[in-house]
């Protein structure tokens, strides 16, 4: 039995000469590419040597690619770890995967549908359901139960769609 993968980013092209892998990340966690770390790339693992930030890409040098023929052809790969690999969360973080599909109730306990996407921002991130947009702040998001599988809101007049 294989192990189950997440995604933690997207091979998007090379660095260089000498095999560096130009990365878009998919994760929350730039940890995740840290030196030493290991990352499935084309069902391959390899280590991560080293990493640099450029903006929003990571770029990443792995233990047995030096030249960029060899780097050239994993473009277009997603990275990934075991999902049994997940980082410690703290008080009131989630995956997104786990909220996505979670019944959304008015604190009066009215359903409002289900969290259909979570749209990162700048200062913090937004909860669609339906045509609805929660900011994903305490003022508004009141519980998220994973267990119980719900999450509670508050909306200000105007916030919801008639």
């Amino acid at each position: 039995m294989t192990e189950a993968m997440v995604n933690i980013g997207t091979v998007v092209g090379t660095f260089g000469l000498k095999g560096a892998l130009k990365v878009t990340p998919s994760t929350d966690f730039p940890e995740r590419f840290e030196p030493g770390k290991i990352v499935t790339i084309a069902n391959k693992d390899w280590k991560i040597t080293d990493s640099m930030w450029h903006r929003s890409q990571v770029r990443i040098w792995v233990e047995g690619i030096r030249k960029i023929e060899a780097a050239e052809q994993l473009i277009g790969s997603n990275v990934q770890v075991p999902l049994a690999d997940l980082p410690e969360l703290e008080e009131g973080e989630f995956m997104v995967r786990d909220l996505i599909g979670l019944p959304v109730y008015e604190e009066d306990g009215t359903r409002l549908g289900s969290l259909d996407e979570v749209i990162g921002g700048p200062a913090q991130d937004v909860y669609r359901v339906g045509e609805i947009l929660i900011p994903a702040i305490s003022e508004f998001v009141r519980e998220v139960d994973i267990k119980g599988r719900r999450v509670v809101v508050r909306l200000l007049p105007g916030m919801k769609v008639e």
